[in-house]
């Protein structure tokens, strides 16, 4: 067997051989470690950062009080040069909080999350009003609210009123649109921010 091939064995098992992945992301939150960053949420509800090396980045895992869950988020969301990661933990009785983390493992805020839909990820928005990103999340009651992070505090505005069903939501590869599909319906609708949505 060709010695390259090997190495790309090895480098494929040792990644599956990861305890119990979860949920990743691939992104760039740390300028000093060369590529991408693996971002990962293992399966005992833990966040560990991998280097594109394979390296476990300073302050990493992070474990909250209760878990992570869903996929992280990795992009500028309070308008400071470099991006953050955002992530939704789940505590008991099924609170669930909005944390947003440093590339140094380090919060930088957490919010509650009223009546967040617990099957539908939160997705990454660009918001060229404030040129960062901000973070749309369904409710229960399919409600669209965006969260917007400003001088250290959340706005949470509702921006689509939902027909008391839950919805599910996705965005586009520019992260302008807004993809949203209400449980057992046969249909999609597109928003678009514009003034307004």
């Amino acid at each position: 067997m060709p010695t390259k091939l090997k190495l790309v064995l090895i480098i494929a098992l040792a990644f599956l051989a990861l305890p119990g992945l979860a949920f990743a992301s691939v992104g760039e939150i740390n300028s000093a470690s060369p590529g991408a960053e693996r971002i990962l949420v293992m399966s005992d509800g833990g966040l560990v950062v991998y280097s594109a090396d394979g390296k476990l980045l300073p302050g990493f895992p992070i474990w909250p009080e209760g878990v992570f869950e869903g996929n992280p988020l990795i992009n500028d969301f309070d308008g400071i040069a470099g991006s953050e990661i955002g992530i939704v933990e789940r505590q008991a009785g099924d609170n669930y909080y909005l944390h947003l983390y440093n590339s140094s493992g380090i919060e930088i805020s957490s919010v509650a999350l009223p009546i967040f839909a617990s099957d539908t990820n939160p997705i990454a928005l660009y918001n060229y009003t404030n040129k960062k990103y901000s973070v749309i999340y369904s409710t229960v009651q399919g409600d669209v609210k965006e969260m917007i992070f400003n001088a250290g505090a959340w706005s949470n505005n509702l921006i689509i009123t939902g027909s008391g069903t839950e919805a599910f939501l996705s965005t586009d590869s520019s992260k302008t649109l807004i993809y949203y599909a209400m449980k057992g319906s046969n249909q999609i609708k597109v928003y678009k921010k514009t003034a307004g949505w």
